[in-house]
């Protein structure tokens, strides 16, 4: 029965994943069958940056250049994976479903959306951003670009000029790719629909937009883009008042009490921020834990079908918050997060940036080494009558200097 039930997760596991994964698409993306933790594995490229181009004079000896094997390397340093439970009841009770087949399904699809996050998370990692001061002056200005209907024309035709010039003529601008949240997707919509463009056809895979092209460039759909905050936070909160990130709400109080959500109000407004990041932080732990600086949001499960609250969905924002002391200020970066709304009855602070990082530029410029096949394990529970099941998946990630050049971070404001 363990073997049937690791056979079934393995299968439904693996055909959802690279379903359902952009960076299998976007990235030079390489599955390997035998990869351990830590261990190194070598990218085959050969540089070409001393070889010249020459005049050559007839009956007189050629200056001969060397290429050389760069030995650039990728280390295998993630390992995910999840551990989980099936009862003898839940088996009993699944009639003609498979609950290790289903369970594959999902949680082949909570990975790619982990993997996928971690990927175009090197966005920011491009030799050049695109933001507003591109639209005018083709200088990045600091500014986020508003991707709005009235600004695409010139989006799309910026953002193409600027990566020409990062490629500095030596490939041509195909095999290109967007990628973009709903809200961008919504905004490329209106442009394109402006210009009579057939929706018809128009279907999603790996998050593709089949049949649906912004200036040659395929379009890609995804809610796991890194986004980056800075708040403004000069002056302490008031007693009872509110700032809300995202759907996440922290309450600011003078006696810590026991509601989830409370930061304690410190001596000063950087104690508080202090206590602020500390608390966001905290959630990045399976089990977060109150303290006298805060007090947690706690799991409620009750209803697994409308939970109240789901620790792991905080979790899987990747949020990492950090007081900034010097310049009064907070920040806040969300691996996975998407786009964040901050919004609360706390007056004393202010948006100093909150942008979502799309990627716009080759496809294959972002390096993934991801384990071929899930390492699953299956055991007999010793303390219940239920089946133990294990999954591993090992990959390592890196944009080389050469990759930095072929893609854009295109930082997009939110508010």
């Amino acid at each position: 029965m363990l073997n049937i039930y690791k056979e079934q997760m393995d299968e439904s596991y693996e055909e959802i994943f690279q379903k359902t994964t952009i960076s299998a698409d976007i990235a030079n993306s390489r599955f390997e069958k035998n990869l351990s933790f830590g261990a190194s594995v070598k990218r085959a490229r050969m540089f070409i940056d001393g070889v010249r181009v020459r005049a050559i004079t007839a009956h007189q000896n050629r200056v001969i250049d060397q290429l050389y094997d760069g030995k650039e390397l990728i280390t295998i340093n993630k390992n995910i994976g999840t551990t989980f439970r099936i009862m003898k009841r839940e088996e009993k009770q699944a009639g003609p479903l498979s609950p290790s087949e289903f369970a594959g399904m999902k949680i082949a699809m909570k990975t790619a959306i982990v993997v996928d996050a971690w990927v175009l998370a090197e966005t920011k990692n491009a030799f050049a951003r695109f933001d507003n001061g591109d639209l005018t002056t083709m200088i990045s200005s600091g500014t986020p670009v508003d991707f709005v209907k009235a600004n695409m024309e010139g989006i799309v035709a910026r953002t193409q000029a600027k990566l020409g010039r990062n490629l500095g003529g030596l490939t041509a601008i195909t095999n290109t790719a967007w990628v973009v949240d709903s809200y961008g997707l919504a905004e490329i919509t209106q442009y394109l629909m402006a210009k009579n463009t057939d929706f018809s056809k128009a279907v999603f895979q790996n998050g593709l937009v089949h049949d649906l092209k912004l200036n040659y460039a395929d379009i890609y759909l995804s809610e796991n883009l890194t986004s980056d905050i800075v708040l403004s936070f000069a002056s302490n909160p008031g007693d009872g008042q509110k700032l809300t990130i995202g759907n996440f709400t922290f309450t600011f109080v003078s006696t810590i009490g026991t509601t989830p959500g409370n930061v304690f109000i410190g001596a000063t407004a950087n104690d508080t921020r202090t206590n602020l990041a500390n608390a966001i932080n905290a959630h990045q732990n399976d089990t977060p834990t109150d303290t006298a600086q805060y007090i947690v949001f706690k799991n409620d499960l009750s209803d697994p079908e409308n939970p109240k609250f789901d620790q792991t969905l905080f979790a899987e924002l990747g949020w990492v918050a950090t007081n900034l002391t010097a310049t009064n200020k907070f920040s806040l970066t969300g691996v996975g997060a998407g786009r964040q709304l901050v919004a609360g009855t706390y007056t004393g602070y202010a948006v100093d940036s909150n942008v979502v990082h799309f990627y716009y530029g080759k496809k294959g410029a972002i390096d993934v080494v991801i384990q071929q096949e899930v390492d699953t394990e299956v055991h007999p529970d010793p303390y219940q009558r239920a089946t133990i099941i294990m999954s591993d998946k090992l990959l390592g990630i890196k944009t080389f200097a050469d990759g930095k050049q072929k893609f854009l971070d295109v930082t997009i404001k939110v508010q």
